[in-house]
């Protein structure tokens, strides 16, 4: 993104209540000024206190259309693609059985189809 709508009034409110700010701990006035926005939450609490009335949501979806997905984004889509889980599952059956769990019922292809039908679209073209 790196750049600011004109409006923006560089507050920080948004950054301050950014879940994903706040594990990155960068000094910016704005999320809008983040690199990534494949990072984003999705969360929309940036929208509700920014003062300026900027829809940061759009702006950040709007940054992604044309961006390559970040590699780990990727593999935890083909993961969940191939399993139904965004983490590889190697060993977790053993483990659940263990501790006296019930096995891990694999999601319907048809329901993670649809949940993920874009993003498999950029995946076939990437």
């Amino acid at each position: 993104m790196n750049e600011l709508p004109p409006n923006c009034l560089k507050c920080g409110k948004c950054r301050e209540v950014c879940i994903v700010e706040k594990l990155r701990h960068e000094v910016k006035f704005s999320v809008l000024e983040r690199k990534d926005s494949f990072l984003c939450a999705s969360c929309w609490r940036c929208m509700e206190v920014c003062t300026a009335g900027i829809d940061i949501y759009s702006l950040m979806m709007e940054a992604r259309k044309n961006k390559q997905l970040p590699e780990s984004f990727e593999m935890s889509i083909k993961n969940i693609l191939d399993t139904g889980y965004s983490m590889p599952m190697r060993g977790i059956a053993s483990i659940r059985e263990m501790y006296g769990l019930a096995p891990l019922e694999h999601p319907s292809g048809r329901i993670i189809g649809t949940l993920l039908k874009g993003v498999k679209e950029r995946l076939k073209k990437a």
